[in-house]
């Protein structure tokens, strides 16, 4: 037995003694720096062999001594009065120390729930990833139940997942696969600590890699199965086990996303599409077709594929069912040899389903391409590379015969099993609005060009299309597409906001050329009317929100051009810039109230009309200017990346939050934004406008109370819950419960807000405020908007 006692912190004199035991002075300086505070120094080793074993150490060894004996001082010195104490049995070594630090990082990381903590000690642990003996320690310490528990603190407290990840070598990254691997085996067996492994370690190629060389796919197959009966024991979808859906959504996202990160790690991506070909499309094992593809969908969701991969599989998938005779997908669900109930159907349990046909429908996973399209919205490359065979040579110009067959000659009707467009409308959105920074392949392309091409492709098809009877067995003989292709036209309309803009806004510069939406306004108004045809609106609204963005772009970009940046002032601007600003509040109006028209002309509205167009532009405001109409912030933080990247980057990152935004706040027509008075509308229109000036430097010149203000730098503007109704946006003072120092600090908030008001609003010109200088650049927005407003009251 020995002990082992560590001063902290003379660094000199620990250079000087770690010296005298044959260790390398640059070395130990180094590592010693490196472990501030802990700059540690040995200064009493107790035990007789304790010296010849740091001159052992001091050799070529995959542990340090003194990294091990500085983070095992980091965590005795628990009270930091610099001086520890570590006792063990035994023979002094490498191998002992390591393991009892491995023990001892596991016991507090298990213990640990604050950010600063749990990342402390990930942190120590990925410095001893290359030491077998730790690592064997680490993980026996924590055990399964430990990973888990990690997991979670880690996720509650925001650390990232690849910092935890990276705390595991990928030996035991393979041993915590293995836990998976024994659950799918026997799904029974799957429970939350299966999908909280899945989750934290699904973007882990180490991780994925032992997983899927292990697990077939068949056996991928039965746990899926499983997992939707356990979800739905009657085969019905809206007659459901809560807690056995939240699992199977938890498990199939988990499964799915590290199965995406699987196909980046392998050598041959090629090769595995081929094997899950195989499986997908295997007659003795049907049940395949509807669960591997389902499982490919959901990894799309949430993470990029290998493109070769995820194209080939699709391509193959493609062909194949172009050679059946008949009916493909749905025979193979309803064989009845996977013991599913009603015929095998296959739900996806993160679909909220309303109680309409649509979205029940909607839910459905039994159509394995209509699956593979739509795992292809973070894998651009993929869509591009699958819709570019529709045309004779790859490039865009005429009827691409892949969509021609997609959106006419086969179905995705949710009566025939399939997903009502959903899927398709992912492929089509990333081949024409996806990320086109890969690879350029000749004769094929991948540009910006490429996909706007499509794009006007795809816009014009519709456009031909819409209202025909080309395709007779849809709705009453007449097309309009899916609900979910008119989501995704809507989508890349959004994407290509800035030439709607000036082809419904009559522009003297119409977009020509490679890169551009190349389509007349009579045209245009044919496809935006599909946008607006299907209950499922939502493409509407991304399409408004974008214009709206679009147009606020270009009144900030007239307020930039009239200054250099740090010289620009109300007073300064003249008669004819005041003109210009005006023609931009006009034009953004009249191109929002036009596309709503369009778009709402199916629904047959009558004298809702002009409500109905009111609540969408309310929602276009919601998104766009980044703030919201009524009570709270139903959006929370997805409009602060709007705000940041605009709308002109919306093929990228910007149109993802756009979609998010759209998602998570109330539908147009839900009845949320149909509250609003004239006089709240006119709010909204004026704080946008400020916010422009703010941005651009044009209220600098005056003291604008920091109350009213949020955000930093360039992404400052005014606070968001006084912008409808100003004071009355604030929590109320006269609420049941609280404290009389809580409702007399809401009194003073409100009169310090109110204050600020009132001199933002003041055209007194004692009150030195920009009021007045703000009253000719507000009159004519609220002008400019006056079509989408909702009517004055009368009275």
């Amino acid at each position: 037995m020995g002990s082992l006692t560590v001063h902290v912190p003379a660094l000199e004199s620990a250079v000087e003694k770690l010296t005298t035991l044959g260790i390398d002075v640059d070395n130990a300086r180094r590592r010693v720096t490196n472990a501030v505070p802990y700059h540690a120094s040995i200064t009493t080793l107790t035990s007789s062999g304790a010296a010849g074993i740091f001159s052992t150490w001091a050799e070529d060894q995959a542990e340090s001594p003194l990294t091990v004996v500085l983070d095992i001082a980091k965590l005795l010195d628990t009270q930091g009065n610099g001086t520890v104490t570590y006792t063990y049995t035994g023979d002094y070594s490498i191998e002992t120390m390591t393991a009892d630090l491995g023990t001892m990082v596991a016991t507090r990381l298990e213990g640990a729930t604050t950010k600063e903590d749990i990342q402390k000690y990930l942190d120590m642990a990925a410095g001893h990833e290359d030491s077998p003996d730790f690592q064997d320690a680490f993980l026996t310490g924590l055990g399964q139940a430990g990973v888990v528990s990690v997991l979670t603190h880690a996720g509650e407290a925001g650390v990232p997942m690849d910092r935890v990840t990276n705390a595991f070598s990928a030996d035991s990254e393979a041993k915590i696969a293995g836990w998976v691997q024994a659950d799918i085996v026997d799904p029974s067996n799957i429970d939350t600590e299966t999908t909280t492994l899945l989750a934290g370690f699904g973007r882990s190629a180490e991780f994925s890699e032992s997983l899927y060389s292990e697990v077939t796919p068949d056996q991928m197959t039965d746990a899926i199965q499983h997992l939707n009966e356990a979800a739905y024991p009657n085969g019905i979808i809206g007659d459901f086990d809560e807690d056995a859906q939240t699992l199977y959504s938890q498990f199939i996202n988990g499964a799915g996303t590290t199965f995406a990160t699987y196909t980046k790690a392998v050598d041959d991506p090629e090769a595995l599409a081929e094997t899950w070909f195989d499986a997908i499309t295997d007659d003795d094992n049907q049940g395949n077709a509807a669960a591997l593809t389902f499982l490919i969908r959901k990894g799309g969701e949430n993470a990029a594929f290998d493109p070769d991969f995820l194209y080939n599989l699709t391509e193959d998938v493609y062909q194949w069912e172009r050679d059946q005779d008949g009916a493909v997908w749905g025979p193979r669900v309803e064989s009845g040899d996977n013991g599913m109930s009603m015929g095998g159907y296959l739900f996806d349990p993160d679909v909220v389903v309303e109680g309409d046909l649509d979205t029940i429908d909607a839910a459905r996973r039994v159509d394995g391409l209509a699956n593979l399209l739509g795992s292809m919205g973070h894998t651009s490359e993929a869509a591009q590379r699958f819709f570019a065979n529709g045309y004779e040579n790859g490039d865009p110009g005429g009827t691409n015969s892949r969509v021609e067959y997609l959106m006419l000659e086969r179905t995705f009707s949710g009566s025939n099993g399939s997903d009502e467009g959903y899927g398709l409308g992912v492929a089509l959105e990333a081949a024409a609005a996806g990320n086109t920074t890969h690879e350029y392949i000749p004769g094929i392309g991948y540009s910006d060009e490429w996909s706007a091409g499509f794009a006007t492709d795809l816009f014009e098809f519709a456009a031909d299309k819409n209202g025909s009877e080309d395709n007779a067995w849809i709705l009453d003989g007449e097309y309009f597409g899916y609900p979910g292709t008119s989501v995704a036209l809507g989508n890349i309309g959004a994407a290509y906001a800035d030439d709607i803009f000036d082809i419904v806004g009559e522009s003297d510069t119409q977009p020509t050329g490679p890169g551009h939406l190349q389509i007349s306004a009579e045209d245009l108004q044919k496809t935006i009317n599909m946008i607006g045809y299907h209950d499922d609106m939502s493409g509407l609204e991304s399409l408004s929100a974008a214009l709206l963005a679009e147009g606020n772009e270009r009144y900030r970009g007239f307020l930039e051009s009239y200054g250099p940046e740090g010289d620009r002032h109300l007073s300064d601007l003249n008669a004819q810039e005041l003109l210009e600003l005006t023609g931009v509040s006009d034009t953004s109006g009249e191109v929002l109230g036009r596309v709503l028209d369009w778009g709402l002309e199916s629904k047959e509205y009558g004298e809702e009309l002009d409500a109905k167009r009111a609540e969408f532009a309310a929602k276009a405001f919601d998104i766009a200017t980044s703030f919201v109409p009524g009570a709270g912030d139903v959006i929370a933080g997805v409009k602060d990346t709007l705000w940041e990247t605009a709308i002109d980057t919306a093929k990228d990152e910007g149109l993802g939050a756009l979609k998010d935004a759209i998602e998570n706040s109330p539908n147009a027509t839900s009845g949320e934004y149909a509250t609003q008075s004239n006089d709240q509308f006119e709010n909204l229109i004026q704080y946008n406008t400020y916010d422009q000036l703010l941005a651009t430097g044009y209220l600098d010149d005056f003291d604008i109370p920091d109350v009213l203000i949020e955000g930093e730098g360039a992404d400052r503007r005014f606070r968001e819950d006084i912008r409808v109704d100003g004071t009355n946006g604030l929590p109320d003072p006269d609420e049941e419960g609280i404290s009389a120092s809580e409702r007399q600090q809401r009194i003073d908030d409100r009169n310090e807000v109110q204050e600020a008001i009132n001199y933002l609003y003041s055209t007194d010109p004692t009150a030195d405020g920009p009021g007045a200088a703000l009253a000719g650049i507000i009159a004519p927005a609220l002008d400019g908007y006056d079509r989408v407003r909702p009517e004055p009251e009368d009275g």
